[in-house]
């Protein structure tokens, strides 16, 4: 396509990738070893021998064109806006004056600090993010992990909303050394023609364990519509995060057209990227799914203090295939569990017995526990809400059911399982080629458990528990197997 192909063209902004220094020993790849993990919300301080960030400027070309539109004409080039970027370091002309906020100026250039409980999906490396895909596969840029770089390994943080406690994990990459087993980038990268084919998996040496603070997110089976919003969750670039929040890119997918990138405007958003945000997962919610859409590969070189420009990701849907072949996986598993409602605190939990039950929290939007159970397989279950759901006023959670529904050769039967105070539970054998999708199902003490249900794809976000609310936020989303044709996070 014209927007991709098009080098003769002049640039009407400048654009720059994020990527890692080489980190050599003997002239051979060594992987870098990251510094003991910095807050959530800062980005680690370069030492000698850690990973480094500089940019590469995007080739220059018209700006992508919208669908069904003729060509733009050829602007001059705007030299403005280039510059080299580092940590902390920025050659470019002096900054405008920042976006702030109440405490100064906000991360993400422009976004929004949100609790970090609500993506907990979001992994790090040194320079980079990533998403989980799987509790051995991490996605990310592929200008993250190419040869001779390292990235160190991977981790997470996470703070409880309710008690303050932190959860963390650390895992590394598998034989990465003078041997890359763990990193598979995909094969048609090419940098130097405008970062076409940005992606990348990364194999970790032992699997995370999936918990409520460490969730996986699934990929499009759509193609992506303008408009869809998704979410970036990242680090603060102007300053240190409050314990536990993350730094917040969220907008629509505009309408500029490519077959591989998907681009969403910073006037839109409110916000822009800056180093660091490399390899994060753009993330939509999708019938009560958190769906990655894109991995940041560029944004606009600016003054990484105002919003300007636009952010490039990778388009995940064009690359599904390669994605579930290189891991060697379907996702089309047999079991999955959501929940759909209201918000509460809780967790869901899936069984394949004689496997260990895997559990996910009942107070953040888009999860979803899912496993390829063995026909003849004891299934079991289970929603839990806690006891203590908090100062929620007159909104208590309330657990209305567990909703089972089995398909065997195209026909369905959906039956509830009513809750036990505060429990709802399933134990049954799987049957040869059947399939089961289980939703907790959460009402409040005003509905009398009746179940919320928004309708549509459309799913009510909350930044969360925040200092100063008198009660915690409701947030919905709706009946989870519902067909969706757009999302909002």
């Amino acid at each position: 396509m014209q927007h991709e192909n098009n080098k003769t063209s002049q640039n009407v902004a400048a654009r720059v990738c994020l990527l890692a220094v080489l980190v050599m020993a003997g002239g051979s790849y060594a992987a870098a070893e990251p510094p003991a993990p910095a807050p959530e919300g800062s980005a680690p301080p370069p030492e000698a021998g850690d990973v480094q960030e500089r940019a590469v400027m995007r080739d220059q070309r018209t700006q992508p064109q919208l669908k069904k539109t003729a060509p733009a004409t050829a602007q001059p080039m705007d030299k403005s806006g280039m510059g080299i970027l580092q940590p902390g370091i920025l050659s470019a002309p002096t900054p405008s004056a920042p976006s702030t906020g109440g405490t100064g100026p906000l991360p993400v250039v422009g976004g929004t600090f949100e609790p970090n409980y609500k993506y907990p999906w979001v992994v790090r490396m040194n320079g980079c993010g990533g998403v989980l895909l799987d509790a051995e596969w991490v996605l990310t840029a592929a200008h993250c992990v190419t040869p001779g770089i390292g990235f160190g390994k991977l981790m997470y943080t996470r703070t409880d909303p309710y008690t303050g406690s932190v959860s963390t994990e650390t895992r590394a990459p598998a034989a990465v050394g003078a041997r890359r087993d763990g990193v598979f980038i995909h094969p048609n990268y090419t940098p130097s023609n405008d970062q076409a084919n940005d992606i990348a998996l990364i194999k970790l040496a032992s699997p995370f364990t999936i918990s409520p603070y460490l969730q996986t997110v699934g990929l499009p089976r759509i193609s992506r519509n303008p408009g869809m919003v998704g979410t970036v969750a990242s680090f603060s670039h102007t300053g240190t995060l409050p314990a536990g929040q993350a730094a917040i890119f969220r907008g629509p997918v505009s309408q500029l057209d490519s077959p591989t990138k998907l681009f969403v405007q910073a006037s839109a958003a409110n916000a822009s990227l800056c180093p660091g945000d490399s390899g994060s997962g753009f993330v939509t919610v999708e019938s009560g799914r958190a769906t990655v859409r894109g991995v940041a590969s560029q944004g606009s070189v600016g003054d990484c203090m105002t919003p300007n420009g636009e952010a490039v990701f990778t388009d995940i849907f064009a690359f599904r295939g390669w994605i579930l072949q290189t891991m060697g996986k379907s996702d089309n598993l047999n079991t999955r569990v959501r929940w759909g409602g209201k918000t509460a605190r809780g967790v869901m939990g899936l069984g394949c017995l004689p496997n260990p039950t895997i559990w996910g929290p009942l107070n953040v939007v888009g999860v979803e526990e899912a496993n390829m159970c063995d026909a003849g397989q004891t299934q079991t279950i289970m929603c839990n809400l806690d006891k203590n759901q908090g100062n929620v006023g007159t909104q208590v959670p309330v657990l209305s059911g567990l909703t089972v529904r089995t398909t065997v050769n195209g026909s369905a039967q959906v039956q509830t399982i009513p809750a036990s105070g505060n429990t709802a539970s399933f134990f049954g054998v799987l049957p040869a080629g059947a399939s089961r999708e289980f939703t907790c199902q959460i009402g409040n003490v005003l509905t009398s458990g009746t179940i919320g249900n928004l309708g549509g794809n459309m799913a009510v976000m909350s930044r969360g528990i925040e200092e100063g609310q008198s009660t915690e936020p409701t947030v919905e989303q709706p009946s989870p197997f519902d067909p969706t044709d757009g999302a909002k996070p």
